[in-house]
């Protein structure tokens, strides 16, 4: 017992997030499995009990698709139960039995281990494995009643079967409801397609004419979120070939068209859509003008873009939009390296939201525009803000290399010696560590032991 105690923490060690998960295999039934993927070499080396050297062997068949060797070379009940990974064992033996077909036992062995190991972590799969067995055998009673279990999350996948199982009890009106649930709320999972070919099935028009509509637009809305524009393109431009049911959702079609316009390169066609979005919804209202801001950085409209942050500001002064808007303004002037807008702008954006997630970055860029506009003074004041701010060692490190140097170029020699050493200290091995070394051997050959004060800096407490 002792070797398979040290042979479980080996492979804890080398695994430390458990066996890695499997790729899914498309088919529909396919097990929900953990499986080695190229990590045992390490251990098969170390000093493994037989049991576990024959689930090691069990594994990697299994992963190489060879269900029945992979069964027969898996340890025996009674050796497995010997070890810590007995419940791997017995997952791989119902996993391969129902790989083989032989879905009564698979159901049996997948019963078992919940049974036996209701703390393994392998216990949501050894449930899935029974609803794919249950399937299998076509029991939607039994299917039903599993998929209500406690420890079985709401998926696609659960989704899905729960689907098949209400079509198997003849209950099609339930079926496609669950069918409609997957296609809309999980337009990019594997059992999509399935869904959307069996609510056709049941339904043969649930997508088409003002069906549905809310569901498509959410499915559209999924497929937008997962960053594919050109699959949403096409249900948002054929659900605007019909009536929408309410003017919100006829709002939010127009604004998740003009979104996919803008994601394929349509830049133009998006800002029609974008016109047509009335201001009732003030959340949809803040990402439209986002949005419209968006289409006007891109075709380099300063004026308009300009016009459509300010306009935020005014409407939506707390919006997140707004925020985001704000930062890509300053962005803008930056790379174009227009550095006295981007000053202003970058101090818009701290001045509205001094708590903001782009706010260290600002606070950051505006003492680096100073530094480079020769502002020293001014730089070091910001510089020792961002510092007060921001004193963890990562963020700590580089201001007080600016800092350093803003000393420096007003002749504090001794002020930036002082500094650079203590980036030294902070952080020797990085960027920031080895320009800081540099910097202090070239001014300790120099000479000279000046020191300067900057007015709202209090030097001792760098």
């Amino acid at each position: 017992m002792k070797r398979s105690l040290r042979a479980a923490v080996v492979l804890s060690l080398l695994l430390p997030c458990g066996f890695p998960r499997a790729p899914r295999d498309d088919s529909v039934g396919a097990p929900r499995l953990p499986a080695a993927v190229g990590q045992w070499a390490p251990i098969a080396e170390a000093d493994l009990p037989a049991a576990l050297k024959s689930l090691r062997q069990a594994v990697d068949l299994y992963a190489a698709k060879n269900y029945a060797a992979a069964f027969e070379a898996l340890p025996s009940p009674e050796d497995a139960a010997r070890t810590a990974t007995a419940d791997y064992a017995l997952y791989y033996r119902a996993a391969s039995l129902l790989r083989m077909d032989r879905f009564s036992e698979a159901l049996e062995s997948f019963h078992r281990l919940e049974k036996q190991y209701p703390g393994s972590s392998l216990l949501p799969d050894a449930l899935l494995g029974q609803c794919q067995a249950l399937l299998k055998l076509q029991d939607a009673k039994s299917l039903l009643s599993m998929l209500d279990h406690p420890s079985l999350k709401k998926t696609s996948e659960t989704l899905y079967y729960r689907a098949r199982a209400l079509e198997m009890a003849g209950k099609k009106t339930e079926a496609a409801e669950q069918y409609l649930r997957v296609y809309a709320g999980y337009p990019k999972s594997e059992h999509s397609d399935a869904a959307r070919r069996g609510l056709s099935a049941l339904s043969p028009g649930a997508l088409q004419g003002r069906r549905n509509y809310g569901a498509r637009l959410e499915r559209a809305e999924g497929l937008l979120r997962a960053s594919d524009a050109r699959g949403a393109r096409p249900l948002l431009v054929a659900l605007g070939t019909v009536t929408a049911p309410d003017p919100a959702s006829a709002r939010k079609r127009r604004f998740l068209l003009a979104d996919a316009e803008y994601r394929v390169g349509r830049t133009s066609a998006a800002l029609t859509h974008l016109g047509k979005v009335a201001a009732a919804d003030d959340e949809l209202h803040a990402k439209a003008i986002r949005l419209q801001a968006s289409c006007y950085r891109r075709l380099k409209q300063e004026s308009r873009f300009i016009a459509q942050r300010d306009k935020a500001l005014s409407l939506y002064p707390e919006s997140r939009e707004t925020e985001e808007i704000c930062y890509s303004a300053a962005t803008y002037f930056d790379v174009n390296y227009e550095s006295a807008k981007a000053r202003n702008a970058y101090q818009t954006l701290l001045e509205k939201f001094p708590k903001g997630r782009h706010s260290q970055r600002a606070l950051w860029k505006l003492a680096i525009i100073r530094f480079a506009s020769r502002e020293y003074g001014e730089a070091a004041a910001a510089f020792w803000s961002h510092l007060r701010q921001h004193p963890a060692p990562a963020s700590a490190g580089p201001a007080i290399y600016w800092l350093g140097r803003c000393y420096e170029a007003l002749g504090g020699r001794e002020n930036a010696r002082t500094l650079y050493r203590r980036v030294q200290a902070l952080a020797n091995e990085s960027y920031y560590g080895i320009e800081a070394g540099t910097r202090a051997a070239s001014l300790a050959a120099a000479g000279g032991a000046d020191r300067v004060s900057i007015a709202g800096i209090d030097f001792a407490q760098v």
